[in-house]
């Protein structure tokens, strides 16, 4: 079920008996530019630890336990040229509760996003303070993972100079530090006047109590905030972007971004999935058969499909002294699949192995309503017939998107020399 609560403000429902917990996602949506993403990120936080009810997290967290057990998360994502903030309430649903807790939970979010823990204009000092520093040191743990960073490094070198998408959905440890409780308050009251707001709720529910429950949440109506479409392209370089940097490690990391011109549930968008898979995004791949297990030129050899941003990135775990031999080899996977080098036994059981995992996904509510905000946002209905669709994509097609493939970025996380960059 869809309905419009008011307008920016819209409702869907996944009623189902799959399940015994029963899953609520809040999501806010703007335009990349129009705001700060470290700022979002600290809303996301604050909003979870605390309000004027609940005013520690202590006492937040003992109120979870009276529902239950319910378990509350408040993080940032990106979806295309969106920056999001999610709210997600799990609960046991009523039935297996005998407890009106749907109802309790909705009560909940509503203290959640309407009266946090505000003094004079910001955020209650104390918990800001907490929550900024909470906040800058999971941005630096992440830094610390050196595949996580060198990723991060890798899409900062494939965007263009003054695209939003170079800038991390999550913000940075300099602009955190630097974001004031009061500019966070204004972020905070932007995001819940203007945002896009789409609402989904997955479980085994009665859709009227539902809907009930999420208009005394009683958001203003809005204008939505997105683009269109929410695809990003880029023109292609006439020569591929290439940066290096130096750390002291003992294994490096060489990631390559190739531009591919399929994008969400365009015609090629199936045929994509397949490509990835075949590529890397399986075991039964290319990256993983011949660059790890028979070259054994890496630690580990993967890629993965950006569909909003018609990108295929590949990443590996390389000794330094292979970076020219395990580049040249990893290009030569991406020539193969254009010239439809590769088996029919190793094509099926990728496109095998592919349905299965969406199969499994739909097992899974945190997928499932995943893939319905995703669709929202779009504007777009629920995929239909996936599984037929993967098994349908030929090897003809696969070489024909592939041989459309060009390597736009290459970063290198290397363990030795000096730090440059330049161009390939």
């Amino acid at each position: 079920m869809d309905i419009q609560l008011t307008t920016g403000v819209d409702l869907h429902v996944i009623a189902t008996k799959q399940f015994k917990v029963t899953r609520i996602l809040v999501n806010f949506a703007t335009e990349q530019r129009q705001i700060s993403p470290s700022a979002r990120n600290l809303v996301a936080n604050l909003l979870v630890t605390s309000s004027a009810k609940y005013r520690t997290q202590t006492v937040l967290a003992r109120h979870l336990n009276d529902l239950y057990g319910a378990s509350l998360s408040g993080y940032v994502s990106r979806v295309g040229l969106a920056r999001t903030v999610r709210l997600k309430l799990a609960l046991i649903n009523d039935q297996a509760a005998k407890a009106p807790l749907f109802e309790r939970g909705s009560a909940l979010l509503k203290e959640l996003l309407f009266n946090p823990l505000v003094e004079n204009g910001a955020f209650d000092a104390e918990t800001y303070r907490l929550q900024q520093a909470n906040t800058i040191g999971n941005l630096q743990s992440w830094d610390d993972d050196k595949r996580f960073y060198a990723l991060k490094r890798l899409q900062q070198t494939y965007f263009t100079e003054g695209a939003e998408l170079r800038r991390p959905a999550s913000g940075t440890v300099a602009e955190v530090q630097n974001i004031t409780s009061q500019q966070t308050y204004q972020a905070y009251q932007e995001m819940l006047a203007h945002d896009k707001i789409d609402i989904v709720v997955v479980g085994d529910v009665d859709e009227a109590a539902v809907c009930q429950a999420m208009r005394a949440l009683d958001f203003s109506p809005r204008q939505s905030p997105l683009h269109q479409s929410l695809l990003y392209h880029q023109a292609a370089r006439q020569t591929p972007a290439f940066a290096t940097e130096v750390q002291p490690l003992a294994q490096a990391k060489l990631d390559l971004a190739y531009h591919l011109p399929a994008y969400y549930r365009q015609d090629n968008y199936l045929t994509a999935i397949v490509l990835n898979g075949l590529l890397g995004g399986t075991p039964y791949s290319l990256l993983f058969t011949n660059v790890r297990e028979k070259a054994s030129l890496a630690y580990y050899a993967t890629s993965s499909l950006r569909a909003f941003s018609g990108e295929i990135l590949v990443e590996t775990g390389i000794n330094p002294a292979d970076q020219t031999q395990a580049r040249a080899l990893i290009e030569q996977q991406v020539a193969d699949l254009a010239a439809g080098k590769f088996n029919d036994a190793q094509f099926q059981r990728v496109k095998e192995g592919l349905v299965n995992q969406y199969v499994t996904g739909l097992d899974n509510p945190n997928v499932l309503a995943q893939a319905r905000l995703i669709t929202a946002l779009m504007g777009l209905e629920p995929s239909q017939k996936v599984a037929e669709g993967l098994r349908a994509v030929t090897k003809e097609e696969v070489a024909n998107l592939a041989a459309q493939m060009t390597l736009e970025a290459v970063f290198l996380l290397d363990g030795k020399g000096g730090e440059t960059d330049g161009e390939a």
